[in-house]
């Protein structure tokens, strides 16, 4: 059932995504081109991966193991502040790196994220889950090639964040 009705966010989406960039693509993609093309069986004019602003916050790796979100671009970064005493993340490969501000980072218009650590150290962007589905009232449905984040106070998708060499990755520069 839940299965169901993601499909059904994920075509509206997709339809009205369709529609919006059409005036916009001067070739259409092939259906064996487009990320999407085996999820519904219709072909997207764009390689769209999910709603996010143009020019806007780069790369996000979807990570269940994350307990923060975590960006290592300051200007990626609205209402700022420095931590109020020393705060330190500990990077996958052991290495132990200063966090020197925390702020919010907006995804798309319905998708911001708050507390978000700035690491410069750190050379990727984290979306953490548990963080998303916490603070945000977002359910992240796991799939074989694809990750669908999903509002469940609207029941819309917000995101979709399709897997790249094993990553789930939100990506803005494939925006349409």
């Amino acid at each position: 059932m839940v299965q169901a009705l993601v499909a059904q966010e994920m075509m509206k989406w997709l339809q009205h995504k369709q529609g919006s960039d059409s005036h916009e693509a001067s070739t259409a993609s092939t259906a064996s081109s487009s990320p999407f093309a085996h999820f519904a069986g219709i072909p997207t004019q764009s390689n769209v991966c999910c709603s996010v602003h143009t020019g806007c916050c780069g790369s996000w790796i979807v990570d269940t193991g994350a307990s923060d979100h975590m960006t290592f671009d300051l200007n990626f970064l609205t209402h700022t502040k420095q931590p109020s005493k020393p705060v330190f993340v500990t990077l996958p490969d052991g290495a132990t790196k200063p966090v020197t501000h925390i702020g919010q980072v907006i995804l798309t218009p319905n998708l911001t994220l708050q507390k978000v650590l700035h690491v410069p150290a750190f050379k990727f962007n984290l979306l953490s889950v548990s963080q998303l589905v916490t603070n945000n009232n977002m359910c992240v449905l796991f799939y074989p090639n694809t990750c669908v984040i999903q509002d469940l106070t609207t029941k819309r998708i917000v995101a979709v964040a399709p897997k790249h060499g094993g990553l789930y990755k939100l990506d803005s520069s494939a925006i349409g």
